[in-house]
């Protein structure tokens, strides 16, 4: 399983807070372990403080004393930033190998991030493929176990997602289709309000057997705590739900074309002139504006280009960033 969400929205609060439940045999996010789970992390982007910071979940998950010990049985956390590629996989074989040794196999291993630990840039379809039939899939097969793997989206993501279909949305990590390939299910987090504090939960993938309490929806909403300091996911509540949709139904999207036009033809113009053209011909507002100029970009139809400022090397002084429809040479 692949679960995907753009950085820093909660996706390592995601896999600590389903890895409690479930250690317990206890449902997450919707979703129904078929018993208590043992589970392996293994993650690299998050320092012990933060670890520390969003396992605090635990205590305010109303887990009873006996569940605790469940997931301290059940639970194991490695940080590991000095591997990647075939000798991360390698490192995850040994010790699912000594835990199954000792006769406490693991049934499930979260691996966070994918991108980290791949050994390659993630629009290399090959490496993907390598990466995850050639050595993810034995491992899964020899030892029996699932895997999901918390992955990015695309660093510059400006694309309008308002007339996307759920199979869209498998595609919406960052990489190539190898992913959405290999994947058997793929879960996306997007934020639905402008403060990020709600968000829907999509299931792009195989989205029908993720189990009886999503009620045969695609979607899901959820939500921060209100709770300060708490980091834990919530199911967001109807007033939640319905702030959310109406924010939604107030963002317009821009046509491409017309936004195109705001860019002129011969030279180039400073990228916060055009913005103000699309935000004031296109009637939106200023962050959808610069969205659409940057999709433009990302779509390859204008492009970046430097307008020489003329108090350049004095004091400091910068180029201008400017737009044009002619590729700079």
């Amino acid at each position: 399983m692949f679960v995907v969400a753009p950085s820093g929205m909660g996706k390592s609060t995601f896999s600590l807070q389903a890895a409690v439940l479930w250690c317990c045999g206890l449902i997450a996010f919707g979703i129904k372990p078929s018993k208590a789970l043992r589970i392996l992390i293994i993650q690299s982007e998050d320092d012990d403080g933060d670890c520390t910071e969003m396992a605090s979940v635990m205590n305010h998950l109303g887990l009873t004393s006996e569940q605790k010990e469940l997931v301290a049985e059940n639970s194991e956390v490695i940080r590991c930033n000095d591997l990647v590629g075939k000798k991360f996989v390698d490192a995850i074989r040994y010790r699912l190998d000594e835990a199954r040794i000792a006769a406490k196999p693991f049934d499930l291993v979260i691996v966070n991030p994918y991108g980290s630990y791949l050994g390659a840039d993630v629009k290399d379809y090959n490496a993907g493929a390598k990466f995850l039939q050639e050595w993810v899939n034995p491992l899964l097969n020899e030892f029996g176990c699932g895997i999901i793997l918390i992955h990015h989206t695309p660093k510059t993501n400006f694309q309008n997602t308002d007339k996307y279909s759920i199979w869209d949305w498998s595609y919406y990590g960052a990489g190539t289709a190898v992913i959405t390939n290999w994947a058997r299910s793929i879960l996306v987090i997007k934020p639905e309000t402008d403060d990020m504090s709600v968000f829907k939960f999509i299931a792009a993938k195989r989205g029908k057997r993720i189990g009886d309490e999503w009620d045969g929806s695609f979607e899901r909403y959820f939500a921060w705590s209100t709770k300060p300091g708490l980091l834990r996911w919530e199911d967001a509540t109807a007033e939640q739900i319905a702030v959310a949709t109406a924010y939604a139904s107030k963002i317009k999207s821009v046509d491409s074309d017309e936004a195109l036009k705001q860019v002129p033809l011969i030279g180039a113009e400073l990228k916060t002139a055009v913005v103000e053209k699309i935000r004031k011909n296109c009637g939106v507002g200023k962050n959808t504006a610069r969205e659409a100029l940057n999709q433009l970009i990302v779509d390859g139809k204008v492009f970046d280009v430097a307008i020489e400022n003329p108090r350049k090397g004095q004091n400091g002084a910068r180029d201008f960033a400017g737009v044009s429809r002619i590729c700079p040479s």
